[in-house]
């Protein structure tokens, strides 16, 4: 079987559609820059007013050169 060109450009828009689609941005993340808006804002509320006495636990740390 052999396919010309226009068989295997429907096959390929057939696996384009049939494919998933990438995920939107779930709620509170931040895909791109500036966030899912690109306005810098975090429309959340839940952010938190008090901090532990040592500041909030470290996630990771990073060892950088200069800028």
């Amino acid at each position: 079987m052999t396919l010309n060109r226009w068989n295997l450009a429907i096959l390929m828009l057939l696996g384009l559609l049939a494919s998933p689609k990438p995920a939107l941005a779930i709620e509170g993340e931040w895909p791109q820059f500036l966030g899912p808006q690109r306005n810098g804002l975090y429309a959340e509320n839940d952010l938190t007013t008090v901090w532990p006495a040592g500041g909030p636990p470290v996630r990771w740390k990073m060892k950088t050169g200069s800028g």
